[in-house]
């Protein structure tokens, strides 16, 4: 008998799944970010633009990860709304951010523009200056809150030359656009790599 019970059990590992059973894989909502960095600096043009490499940056580094599929927020954002459910997820309270998918994710995924700096060393031709962008994303189970992984990136762009006609004025500070694009590119392409290494 007890032969019997053994090979049942050893056939019945063989045995392939009902599809119902299968694990169907996670869903990540990529939320955007905000920005732990005082508003007055930093221009609207220069946050809307990090809030797009934001969004494309991570779906391409975690796009084709296994059983992970990706869900962006059924309505576009404004930064306004967005630094709203960002703070509501920092309280607790993540049904905001969930209502703002048509499907609900599994996964929640936000960051923060931590900091960033500009450093000038003039010359008597030409400007130099160095763009540091630092941001930090989290990704949380959406059921019980907790973070399940955190990402931290730091994008370090180097200009040598004139300011571009597309500047942007950060405070007293003017830098091409170029310059504010590459630092934040080089940030999210950070936490992707590293991202896609805890998933």
């Amino acid at each position: 008998m007890k032969k019997i019970l053994i090979g049942l059990l050893i056939a019945a590992l063989f045995l392939p799944c009902p599809k119902g059973m299968a694990h169907d894989g996670y869903t990540i909502g990529i939320m955007g970010y905000s920005s732990r960095v005082n508003h007055t600096n930093i221009p609207e043009r220069a946050l809307d633009q990090a809030q797009m490499i934001f969004g494309e940056l991570l779906h391409s580094e975690l796009d084709g990860l296994p059983e992970i599929t990706l869900l962006d927020p059924s309505e576009r954002f404004a930064q306004a709304r967005r630094d709203e459910i960002i703070l509501q997820m920092e309280l607790g309270d993540r049904e905001e951010a969930l209502v703002s998918f048509s499907v609900n994710p599994d996964y929640l995924l936000y960051g923060y523009l931590d900091n960033y700096s500009i450093t000038h060393r003039e010359s008597m031709f030409s400007q130099n200056y160095t763009v540091r962008s630092d941001f930090t994303v989290r990704i949380i189970d959406a059921k019980s809150g907790s973070i399940v992984a955190t990402a931290s990136g730091t994008g370090i762009s180097e200009t040598h030359g004139n300011v571009a006609d597309s500047s942007l004025q950060f405070g007293k500070d003017e830098i091409s656009e170029q310059s504010w694009h590459d630092s934040v590119e080089k940030a999210i392409v950070q936490i992707g790599g590293k991202i896609r290494q805890k998933v």
